[in-house]
């Protein structure tokens, strides 16, 4: 599984990689263009890896803000370590600490923003 997340001075957010229950970008920026968004992020987060409740999250945070504070409450946070991609260095990153960023707003605006 592998996440590319945006340099401190990047603004982009993109998937590699992700199981078929999941979202890919381009696949997260097509629902959250829908008007039942919220219910179709919602509806996939119980099949989603931990990479993919990241992903799940960050688009509940942009269009349902009540849904995402109720999700984030309850999410487990696993200890595991999510590979990620910052620039062109891979590393893995602990679950918990991406969460705290995505919380802090640090992904807020990337979906704004044209693909590639």
């Amino acid at each position: 599984m592998r996440v590319i997340l945006p340099q401190q001075n990047c603004s982009r957010l993109e998937v590699l990689a992700l199981p078929d229950s999941c979202l890919k970008e381009r696949n997260l920026r097509a629902v959250l263009e829908r008007p039942d968004a919220s219910q179709q992020l919602q509806a996939a987060l119980p099949h989603a890896t931990p990479a993919g409740e990241l992903y799940i999250l960050v688009g509940l945070r942009r269009c349902d803000r009540t849904a995402y504070q109720k999700i984030y409450g309850s999410l487990s946070r696993p200890n595991d370590d999510v590979e990620v991609a910052r620039g062109c260095m891979l590393s893995r990153e602990p679950f918990h600490q991406l969460l705290s960023q995505i919380q802090d707003g640090r992904f807020d605006d990337y979906l704004s923003r044209p693909p590639w």
